[in-house]
This record gives structure tokens, sequence and C-alpha cells, in this order.
């Protein structure tokens, strides 16, 4: 296989008729032409050794699998780029919309399924594309290659070296009809029809156009082959400059007046920032170039005055440097101190605020404390006294009515205190004043004298909470009698 770099892509596009084919058809040899047009039959000059109508995408890579030189030509563009729409849609159902028109995501397809076969098939052949043409939709107007999907178009345009427009030409009565051609080099793009060029004047001869593209592939590997060897030149003063001494400079400046206009557009940055690598300038009266702390050639000895105001004026700027530096350092450290201090502030402040909050929060408990001390008090000497009844034993006369009682069994209370906890529990199951009678002679029982002062307590209040009373008489607790009874005793 012949190198890559000797295959071109070219792209012919024109209105219809103006013998796109025919020229396209006029490539290097061997030909393989992929007809996704009908207009290749129409092409009077059909000599391909190999002509191809592939319905679908594998048909085209197919064909062109065994491809080794020559030339592939692609006619139509636009029945190609729908043939790859047919394709996307049919690989995935994302890039097919309900209407059945092609997605995003179904272009990305489509760009990728050809720059895959467009990267590898022009490695290994000439590529020349064939396409109508149309004007754009800007204000501009322009005369444009019919070709939807930017991946596509791109590609193609991006890689072209040749690009060329046929149009009708205005004949003469009785003579073959002409045509025009206008050649663009890869820098070009397509613009406005009056705005071409150098456009030729060819006859509807097959081998004439033949001629036309042949000479225009010609000098455009001749101009590939130019542009390659000035790179090649560029590369070499390139690196003459990164390899530079001071005795180089000067040669290396004399080549690049003489250079082109790219390696000097390229060369000349180096070249300048070799000159600051190596601390030197030009010294016009000596036409070389020198270090820039050297004298000019002809320049006398600076006298002494000049030398002491020289130094005089280093010093003044050192002096000046050093009482900046201090300022800064002096500012520094005033903002540091200022910032030391704003955080010591807040955290004292912080810190009170704490105490404060604490102090608030104390002497709110302890007036509710107060409080409900208060309330009790009050709810005790608010309780009506009862009236003595005299076949009762007053309240007071229940020895176990008075937790001072039980005070001298109060180093007895730990050995008995199981019991007691017992007790307690069973007392607030107490509901009733027989309940109250039969737990007191269970806790003498098995307590006797030795009933702790916290069970006493226990049974006192349980003994106020169902508003009963001790019956000396009978030795047993009842309950009291309400205050209207009481009162009509």
């Amino acid at each position: 296989m012949a190198e890559a770099q000797q295959y071109r892509v070219a792209l012919i596009y024109g209105p219809a008729g103006t013998r796109k084919s025919s020229l396209a058809n006029s490539g290097p040899r061997p030909l393989t032409v992929l007809a996704f047009d009908g207009g290749y039959r129409r092409s009077k000059f059909v000599q391909s050794n190999r002509l191809e109508e592939p319905t679908t995408w594998e048909q085209v890579v197919d064909y062109t699998a065994n491809v080794d030189g020559g030339t592939v030509v692609v006619d139509t563009c636009g029945k190609m780029i729908a043939l790859l729409k047919i394709h996307a849609k049919k690989k995935s159902p994302k890039n097919r919309a309900r209407d059945g028109a092609i997605t995003q995501a179904g272009w990305g397809t489509v760009g990728d399924t050809f720059i895959d076969w467009f990267e590898d098939i022009r490695l290994r052949a000439n590529v020349i594309f064939v396409a109508h043409d149309t004007t754009s939709a800007d204000d501009m107007k322009k005369i444009v290659p019919a070709m939807q999907g930017n991946m596509v178009k791109d590609a193609i345009i991006g890689e072209c070296t040749l690009i060329g427009w046929t149009y009708p030409m205005s004949g003469i009565e009785g003579e073959a009809p002409k045509y025009g051609v206008t050649w663009m080099s890869a820098d070009d793009r397509p613009h406005a029809k009056g705005d071409f060029l150098g456009a030729q004047l060819i006859n509807g001869s097959p081998l004439q156009m033949a001629h036309n593209l042949a000479a225009a592939l010609e000098d455009e590997q001749k101009n590939a082959q130019e542009s390659a060897d000035e790179s090649d030149a560029l590369n070499e003063l390139l690196d003459r400059i990164a390899a530079a001494g001071l005795d180089d400079l000067t040669k290396i400046a004399e080549d690049l007046k003489v250079a082109g206009p790219m390696a000097k557009a390229l060369a000349r940055p180096a070249f300048k920032h070799r000159i600051n690598e190596l601390d030197a300038r030009f010294d016009k009266k000596a036409g070389r170039y020198v270090l820039a702390s050297a004298p000019d050639a002809d320049e006398k000895p600076a006298p002494k005055k000049a030398k002491k105001k020289a130094k005089a004026g280093a010093r003044k700027k050192a002096k000046a440097e050093k009482a900046a530096a201090e300022k800064a350092a002096k500012v520094e450290k005033d903002a540091k101190a200022a910032a030391a201090a704003k955080r010591s502030a807040a955290a004292k402040k912080a810190a009170a605020t704490r105490k404060a909050n604490a102090a608030k929060k104390a002497a709110a408990e302890k007036a509710k404390a107060e409080a409900a001390k208060d309330r009790a008090d009050s709810s005790d000497s608010n309780e009506a006294p009862e009236p003595a009844e005299p076949q009762d034993q007053p309240d007071g006369d229940d020895p176990w009515d008075n937790p001072e009682a039980g005070a001298e069994y109060d180093a007895k209370e730990a050995a008995a205190n199981d019991l007691a906890e017992g007790f307690v529990a069973m007392l607030g199951k107490a509901v009733t004043a027989n309940s109250l009678t039969y737990l007191r002679g269970e806790i003498a029982e098995k307590l006797g004298a030795d009933v702790p002062n916290s069970l006493r307590v226990a049974f006192r209040d349980r003994v106020r909470e169902l508003d009963c009373r001790w019956d000396a008489d009978e030795e047993r607790y009842v309950q009291k009698a309400p205050p209207a009874q009481r009162s009509l005793s």
C-alpha cells in the first residue's frame, strides 16, 4: 500500500447537469464509484473500474473493504447522508422520533458512523465527494454544498485539499454547451457566485474536464510538497535558535530576513525568547549581538561623578524599598493584633452571656420551686378542720399519722428496707379503707415495731389521698364523713 500522505480528498459541487459526475470520474485510477444518486447514470463519461449502487450502509463498508489505492467517488453526498439516516434509525430506537424523523441522538450516530468509515478509507485511497449546491440561509446568501448533518459536512470540508464548483456558461447556439469550474484551495471556503476569481471556461468534453482535475490535483500535490519542505526548513531553524549561543544570534537574524512568511511568523517569537535567555542585545554600531551589560563599541567609560550618582540612586532606591517593606510589615502586624483583640472581646462577651443565662435559669428554677412549695403549704393550711367526733380518736392520735413517732426505728430501717418497698408498692393499689386496715395489720405482723420512717410517710399520704381516718374504737380505718354530714352531726 502506498503511503497515506499521498492520498487527497476533493469536493465537487454545483447545480444539476453541470458535469460534476463526469469530472469526478476523471480522478486517478483505479476508480470505485459509489453511485447513491441515479444521476451517475446520466454521465457521458463512465470509465470506472467498478460501479456500485449500495442500498444499505453495510454494503458501502463491504464494497470499500478491499480498496487499496486509486480513487473512491461518493455520488452524491445528499443521498449518502439519507442512507446513513436510515441506518441510524434501524440501529437504535432512540434515533427515531414518533413521527419517523431522526432525533438529535440519531444525527450523532450518523456522524460517528460516517467518520469511522471516512477516517479509514482516506488512508487507503483518494476520495472525491460529489454534491449539489444550494444557497445558504444566512444573510450572505452563499452558494454552498447541499449536505445535512454538521458532523458529516465538517468532516468532509475539513479534510478537503481541493474544492471545485461547477456551473453552466451561456453557450453559442449550435455549439456544445460550456461549463465553468472554479477551483479553491483548502484555505478557501465557498462564497457568493460573483466573488469567484480565475474561473476557467471548459467545454463539454470529459477529457478536457479530466485534464483540469488532474492538473488541479498535480498543483495541489506540488503545493503540498513545497509546504512540507518549508516545514522542514522551519523545524531546522527552530532547532538552531534553541541551541544558539551569543555568537550564533547574528547569523540566525540574517537567515530570518530571507525566510518565508510562515518561517518568519513562527520563528521570530522563539528568536526573541532566546535573546532574553542569553541576556543579549544588538549593538548597531558593532553590527552584532552582545551581552546587555556590555558597553557599545564606541562608548566611553562613565566618569566618576556619574558612577557616584548611580550608586547614590541605587542606595536611595534600596532604602525606599526597605521602608516600604517595613511599613507593609507593620500594617500586617497591626491588622493581626486588631483581629486577635476582636476575637478575645468576642470570647469574653460570649462567656458573660453564658454566665448570665445560667444565672437567669437558676433563678427561674428557684422561683419555680418556691412557688410550688408555697402552693403546697397554702393547700395544707386551707384544708378545712374536721369537727371532733366523740366516738373517734382524732387523726393526730393515730401513731401511724405521725412520722416523728417512727424516728426511733430509723436505725433499723435498712434491715426492713426490702419489705418496706414491697408494702409501698401495695399501698399504691389500696383504694378503700378496708385495704388500708389489712395492710396495716400485715405491716405490723411482718415488721412489728421496726417500721421504717419512709413507709410511715407513704402510709400517711395514702390515708390522706383516700380521705380516711383511724377509728380507735373499732381499730380500723373508715371513710371520713363529707363536710355537710359533719356539720349536721
